[in-house]
């Protein structure tokens, strides 16, 4: 089991590994930091925070760490830890929408408060410390019995006054938004390739999204007469980001991105070529596709979905439990192919 203690050192300790968490932000500030060395003694600021994270199951081990941009003579500038938190979990009711309705359901967020002292002068001329506040969250895990923690991407100080940070965020991993030409679509046309947008967000970073999908799907039955989806084209990214691959009437084709080219299966063409990836703590992907004319002329959901990678067992109420610690929320648009 780990302790409190083994989750507040392991956070401090993640500091010299900081590329992964804070990635493109600590990077902008390091271009922001003239390398300057101050003599003079300069007061620390004291900053009060409140922290409440959503989104998570009960029973976790969660903790806080702060992090503050510093530019010390003669090194590049890097985020420091100043301060270390475990959260206690606290319990409140909000209601769910279901199949039959809506119900009342009890969920739990981690909870902490805590003083940070900030240096009064962190070397970057006038990019002062008290706007480079950054906080992580870690959750406590295990591999091959060795402790493990999953330390979320960083996120912005939130000021509530001059003195103190609220820091209120719901972990999540789901899908944003699905447009085309900066528009939720509505139609699509057949014999003309289509760009669709997807964004797909992860709390933990982007690295940590698996398995991208766009599924065009029409209501179905399945052979026990259950409403089901059917699947009629669907379009998927492999986790290493190498590989697209194509879906349509029980054939599944792939195609290394590198080749580029194009896959076929009937009626649907997927441009692997003009696929695009861009990724920064989000992952996005332009689908590039065209249906021919002999797909049909009829009403879809779009769904965009994914999964979040859990990299090891986490411990919940100190037991090593195997967890779906963010399932991911797809999203899903009514469109309609057109002739």
């Amino acid at each position: 089991m780990t302790t409190q203690k083994s989750l507040v050192t392991m956070i401090r300790n993640s500091s010299k590994n900081l590329g992964p968490v804070l990635g493109l932000f600590a990077m902008g500030f390091a271009l922001l930091c003239p390398l300057q060395a101050h003599a003079q003694f300069v007061a620390p600021i004291l900053r009060t925070v409140d922290t409440r994270i959503e989104g998570l199951p009960s029973g976790l081990s969660v903790g806080m760490g702060s992090f503050v941009f510093s530019c010390p003579a003669g090194l590049s500038g890097f985020f420091k830890a100043v301060s270390s938190l475990p959260l206690t979990e606290t319990t409140y009711y909000t209601t769910e929408q279901t199949l039959t309705g809506i119900r009342l359901v009890v969920k739990s967020a981690y909870v902490g408060h805590t003083t940070l002292t900030l240096p009064g002068d962190n070397g970057c001329g006038s990019v002062i410390a008290d706007d480079t506040v950054q906080f992580t969250y870690g959750i406590d895990g295990i591999l091959n019995n060795v402790p493990k923690l999953r330390i979320t991407q960083g996120f912005p100080g939130v000021h509530s006054s001059p003195t103190a940070f609220v820091e209120n965020f719901t972990l999540k991993a789901a899908t944003s938004s699905i447009q085309e030409n900066g528009a939720t679509p509505l139609t699509v046309a057949k014999n003309t390739f289509h760009r669709l947008l997807v964004e797909y967000d992860d709390s933990f970073g982007q690295a940590a999204i698996q398995g991208p999908s766009l599924d065009f799907t029409q209501p179905g039955v399945s052979f026990l007469g259950l409403l089901i989806n059917v699947s009629r084209a669907r379009m998927s990214l492999s986790s290493d980001r190498t590989q697209l691959c194509l879906a349509v009437a029980g054939v599944t084709q792939c195609r290394n991105r590198s080749l580029g080219g194009t896959i076929s299966i009937g009626n649907v063409t997927l441009d692997v070529a003009n696929t695009s990836v861009i990724t920064d703590n989000r992952l996005f992907v332009n689908w590039d596709f065209r249906f021919e004319s002999g797909f049909s002329a009829a009403d879809f959901n779009v769904t965009a979905a994914a999964d979040d990678a859990d990299p090891f067992d986490y411990l919940v109420n100190g037991q090593d439990t195997a967890l779906d610690l963010l399932p991911w929320k797809s999203l899903a648009i009514p469109v309609s192919v057109t002739n």
